[in-house]
């Protein structure tokens, strides 16, 4: 279970990202769903949702100090 102070990093974090990278993250890698479902879920393509994901997972390394 996380502390509240590890939630609250979190949510600032993912408060970095713009909303349709945050919401297919969130999605994918918090609620489980597939590529596909979360594809069906925005309207989007199954391409499209990779594109964000990977996008969302190079803003997130940025901003914790990582490569890339």
């Amino acid at each position: 279970m996380p502390t509240p102070e590890l939630s609250y990093g979190l949510e600032q974090l993912l408060s970095e990202l713009p909303e349709s990278q945050r919401e297919v993250l969130i999605m994918m890698k918090v609620e489980g769903h597939s590529l596909e479902e979360v594809a069906a879920a925005t309207g989007t393509s199954v391409g499209s949702v990779k594109q964000k994901v990977h996008r969302a997972d190079e803003k997130l390394r940025k901003l914790l100090g990582g490569e890339n």
